[in-house]
């Protein structure tokens, strides 16, 4: 029983190293995790492109060949 808790507790350990790690790699360098500025927004913004109301016309290659 005792080999099954310290078991557990080294791969919650592992874990959390892991959880720690990924949360570093996603912070950008440069930066504490602070929310961008309006300059990076608006750079953002500048490279994005929103699409809506798009309706796909056929859902498959079966369903484009029954239309012809």
């Amino acid at each position: 029983m005792k080999q099954r808790v310290a078991e557990m507790e080294r791969e919650a350990e592992k874990l959390r190293e892991l959880q720690a790690a990924a949360e570093s790699a996603s912070t950008p360098e440069g930066t504490d995790g602070a929310a961008p500025l309006e300059d990076e927004k608006a750079s953002i913004d500048g490279r994005s492109v929103f699409v809506g109301n798009v309706r796909p016309v056929f859902r498959s290659f079966r369903d484009a060949i029954a239309r012809i």
